[in-house]
């Protein structure tokens, strides 16, 4: 990495994507989980309401793939610790954040509790989101990821792109999600079901 402005532009982009990986997953779990009981069975017995939470709950997982893949996806997390590691200019970093930092990140993206997520993150990917046409024998349940288990990714991911951000570009970096509705969209399109 040459220069601040590549770097800006690096974390930047990782921020597009967790943002659109946290409103695909939080507009996900507001479909399968409303406040409440007679809206929750709407949903459930919906079919354009369940394909619909099953859409934004894989693309939550492809988006957040884009950032936990394997080699071959550009914008990993661990790929720019690497580079921020091994191959950027000393004067860039300049001191402001420390290499055992940054070890202690890629550390926590090897653990064997993140090293699970994923993996099944990638498998969900992998075997059913993407490439669904030649795994048939294997069962989706195999790969579960739990709630807690994503927004511990989603809230480790905020704190490394935004410690780097605020230590070495002096930017506070801004997850902003999308703004929940007091209206619920759920509550619009059982309103319009009933109505038509």
């Amino acid at each position: 990495m040459e220069s601040l402005d590549e770097l800006d532009l690096e974390l930047s982009k990782r921020v597009q994507i967790l943002v659109k990986s946290i409103n695909f997953y939080k507009s996900c779990m507001e479909l399968n989980h409303p406040q409440d009981l007679e809206l929750k069975s709407f949903a459930d017995n919906n079919s354009f309401i369940r394909m619909t939470r099953y859409s934004l709950w894989c693309m939550s997982v492809l988006e957040l793939n884009k950032l936990y893949g394997g080699s071959n996806d550009y914008y990993t997390i661990e790929k720019l610790l690497n580079i921020l590691l091994y191959n950027c200019k000393k004067e860039l970093l300049n001191d402001k954040i420390d290499k055992s930092t940054l070890k202690e990140w890629m550390s926590i993206i090897k653990s064997e509790k993140y090293n699970r997520i994923i993996k099944n993150l990638n498998s969900l990917r992998n075997k059913f989101y993407a490439h669904t046409d030649n795994n048939l024998d294997l069962s989706i349940n195999e790969f579960e990821i739990l709630d807690n288990e994503i927004i511990d990714i989603f809230t480790f991911t905020k704190e490394v792109i935004s410690e780097i951000r605020l230590k070495v570009l002096g930017i506070d970096t801004n997850f902003e999600t999308i703004k929940r509705d007091k209206y619920s969209a759920l509550n619009v399109l059982k309103t319009l079901y009933e109505n038509k």
